[in-house]
Protein backbone atom coordinates (compact mmCIF):
# COMPACT_ATOMS: atom_id res chain seq x y z
CA UNK A 1 0.00 0.00 0.00
CA UNK A 2 2.95 2.53 1.13
CA UNK A 3 4.67 1.37 -2.00
CA UNK A 4 1.43 1.95 -4.32
CA UNK A 5 0.92 5.58 -2.72
CA UNK A 6 4.19 6.67 -3.28
CA UNK A 7 4.56 5.94 -6.86
CA UNK A 8 3.10 8.53 -9.20
CA UNK A 9 -0.32 8.01 -10.48
CA UNK A 10 0.74 7.28 -13.96
CA UNK A 11 3.17 5.06 -13.41
CA UNK A 12 1.11 2.86 -10.95
CA UNK A 13 0.80 -1.01 -12.21
CA UNK A 14 -2.73 -2.59 -11.82
CA UNK A 15 -2.30 -4.45 -8.78
CA UNK A 16 -0.84 -1.21 -7.27
CA UNK A 17 -4.49 1.03 -7.94
CA UNK A 18 -6.02 -2.45 -6.72
CA UNK A 19 -4.21 -1.91 -3.79
CA UNK A 20 -5.41 1.77 -2.91
CA UNK A 21 -8.57 1.13 -4.44
CA UNK A 22 -10.70 1.63 -1.00
CA UNK A 23 -8.64 4.69 -0.02
CA UNK A 24 -9.34 6.76 -3.22
CA UNK A 25 -12.69 6.12 -3.17
CA UNK A 26 -12.43 7.36 0.76
CA UNK A 27 -11.13 10.69 -0.34
CA UNK A 28 -13.07 10.83 -3.41
CA UNK A 29 -16.04 11.38 -1.01
CA UNK A 30 -14.54 13.87 1.33
CA UNK A 31 -13.95 15.72 -1.86
CA UNK A 32 -17.31 15.52 -3.36
CA UNK A 33 -18.87 16.11 -0.02
CA UNK A 34 -20.02 19.82 1.18
CA UNK A 35 -20.46 18.91 4.53
CA UNK A 36 -18.62 16.13 6.48
CA UNK A 37 -20.10 15.00 9.75
CA UNK A 38 -17.84 12.50 12.11
CA UNK A 39 -19.46 11.00 15.03
CA UNK A 40 -17.78 9.03 16.88
CA UNK A 41 -17.96 7.18 20.06
CA UNK A 42 -14.95 7.40 22.82
CA UNK A 43 -13.43 4.05 24.06
CA UNK A 44 -10.67 4.01 26.74
CA UNK A 45 -10.18 8.23 25.92
CA UNK A 46 -9.73 8.26 22.32
CA UNK A 47 -11.31 7.20 19.26
CA UNK A 48 -12.46 3.76 17.79
CA UNK A 49 -9.60 1.77 15.59
CA UNK A 50 -12.05 1.65 12.58
CA UNK A 51 -11.97 5.44 12.71
CA UNK A 52 -8.51 5.14 12.99
CA UNK A 53 -8.09 3.14 9.70
CA UNK A 54 -10.66 5.30 7.99
CA UNK A 55 -8.67 8.17 9.07
CA UNK A 56 -5.48 6.09 8.08
CA UNK A 57 -6.91 5.92 4.57
CA UNK A 58 -7.90 9.19 3.88
CA UNK A 59 -4.82 11.01 5.19
CA UNK A 60 -2.72 10.35 2.27
CA UNK A 61 0.70 12.62 1.01
CA UNK A 62 0.12 14.04 -2.52
CA UNK A 63 -3.95 13.63 -1.99
CA UNK A 64 -4.86 15.41 0.80
CA UNK A 65 -2.00 17.05 2.06
CA UNK A 66 1.10 17.94 1.08
CA UNK A 67 4.37 19.50 2.77
CA UNK A 68 5.77 22.81 1.12
CA UNK A 69 7.95 25.25 1.96
CA UNK A 70 6.10 26.77 5.14
CA UNK A 71 4.89 23.15 6.63
CA UNK A 72 2.18 20.98 5.87
CA UNK A 73 -0.87 22.38 3.88
CA UNK A 74 -4.31 20.28 3.52
CA UNK A 75 -5.18 19.93 -0.07
CA UNK A 76 -9.37 18.75 0.48
CA UNK A 77 -11.84 21.92 0.13
CA UNK A 78 -12.69 23.71 3.39
CA UNK A 79 -15.50 21.96 4.20
CA UNK A 80 -16.97 22.61 7.48
CA UNK A 81 -16.34 19.11 9.14
CA UNK A 82 -18.43 18.59 12.53
CA UNK A 83 -16.96 16.44 15.27
CA UNK A 84 -19.71 14.92 17.61
CA UNK A 85 -18.41 12.58 20.26
CA UNK A 86 -20.25 10.19 22.91
CA UNK A 87 -18.35 9.04 25.87
CA UNK A 88 -18.77 7.56 29.14
CA UNK A 89 -17.48 10.52 31.51
CA UNK A 90 -14.73 12.47 29.15
CA UNK A 91 -15.78 15.70 28.73
CA UNK A 92 -14.26 17.58 25.78
CA UNK A 93 -11.91 19.88 27.01
CA UNK A 94 -11.55 18.00 29.89
CA UNK A 95 -7.23 17.08 31.28
CA UNK A 96 -8.78 13.44 29.57
CA UNK A 97 -9.97 14.62 26.34
CA UNK A 98 -7.43 12.98 23.88
CA UNK A 99 -9.57 12.50 21.12
CA UNK A 100 -11.11 15.83 19.76
CA UNK A 101 -7.94 17.57 19.75
CA UNK A 102 -6.66 14.74 17.59
CA UNK A 103 -9.66 14.88 15.17
CA UNK A 104 -9.44 18.83 14.93
CA UNK A 105 -5.68 18.41 14.17
CA UNK A 106 -5.92 15.45 11.95
CA UNK A 107 -8.57 17.31 9.90
CA UNK A 108 -7.62 20.41 9.74
CA UNK A 109 -4.51 19.05 8.26
CA UNK A 110 -5.71 17.85 5.55
CA UNK A 111 -7.68 20.86 4.53
CA UNK A 112 -10.91 20.39 6.25
CA UNK A 113 -12.51 23.05 8.89
CA UNK A 114 -13.03 21.23 11.81
CA UNK A 115 -15.78 22.42 14.54
CA UNK A 116 -16.16 20.81 17.58
CA UNK A 117 -20.05 21.01 17.83
CA UNK A 118 -21.10 18.84 21.00
CA UNK A 119 -19.46 15.57 23.46
CA UNK A 120 -22.01 14.31 25.12
CA UNK A 121 -21.29 12.76 28.15
CA UNK A 122 -23.28 9.80 29.63
CA UNK A 123 -22.01 9.00 33.14
CA UNK A 124 -21.83 11.79 35.42
CA UNK A 125 -25.39 14.13 33.82
CA UNK A 126 -26.55 12.18 31.02
CA UNK A 127 -30.01 14.79 30.32
CA UNK A 128 -27.83 18.00 31.04
CA UNK A 129 -25.22 16.42 28.19
CA UNK A 130 -27.93 15.65 25.93
CA UNK A 131 -29.33 18.73 26.54
CA UNK A 132 -26.25 20.87 25.71
CA UNK A 133 -25.60 18.26 22.75
CA UNK A 134 -29.09 19.35 21.06
CA UNK A 135 -28.62 22.81 21.74
CA UNK A 136 -25.10 23.20 20.03
CA UNK A 137 -26.47 21.15 17.19
CA UNK A 138 -29.79 22.91 16.52
CA UNK A 139 -27.48 26.10 16.70
CA UNK A 140 -25.45 25.32 13.35
CA UNK A 141 -26.65 26.60 10.29
CA UNK A 142 -26.95 23.79 8.05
Amino acid sequence: WVGANFTPADKRTPEQIAKLSISSALVAELKDADVIVIAVAVYNLSIPSSLKAWIDLVVRAGETFKYGASGPEGLLPKQKTYIVAASGGTPVDSPYDFYSGYLKGITSFIGLTPIVVAGITTVSDAPASLAKAHAAIDALAL
